[in-house]
């Protein structure tokens, strides 16, 4: 309960705070992912911080938040030359937040983004989404 009471604190408090980069919508996002963890579906704080969440993304201009991050991963993945552990490490953070943001959004599966490397170079090679229509 002290985890819920905390996590509910911290979202308040970011919401409340001007958003301006994908970072803050995703750090949001991550922790209301969490709270859905630690609470029931019925409860009606979380209900009330995702109708809250959900309404701020048009404000802070953030509509399109998993497409940005999306994209984001594929332009590190997309770079010339060998993928250092801090791009890959990156890459797949970006896709934890897609995986937590889809989740939180639509409330169904999500979308998921893998990152295929070649074994040779450790090169990204590519992203793949594989959709769950099930």
């Amino acid at each position: 309960m002290e985890q819920k009471n905390a996590l509910i604190r911290s979202i308040k408090k970011k919401m409340s705070l001007p958003v301006k980069w994908p970072h803050q919508v995703t750090t949001i996002a991550l922790e209301l992912f969490l709270l859905l963890i630690h609470s029931k579906k019925t409860d009606q704080d979380v209900k009330s911080l995702r109708a809250s969440f959900l309404a701020l993304l048009p404000v802070w201009k953030f509509e399109d938040i998993t497409n940005i991050q999306a994209n984001y991963a594929i332009r590190i993945a997309d770079e010339k030359g060998q993928l250092e552990y801090e791009e890959m490490h990156k890459i797949f953070s970006l896709c934890d937040e897609i995986h937590a943001l889809e989740i939180y959004r639509n409330q169904k599966e999500p979308v998921f983004l893998f990152a295929l490397f070649d074994s040779k170079n450790r090169k990204v090679v590519h992203l793949n989404q594989i959709s769950d229509k099930g």
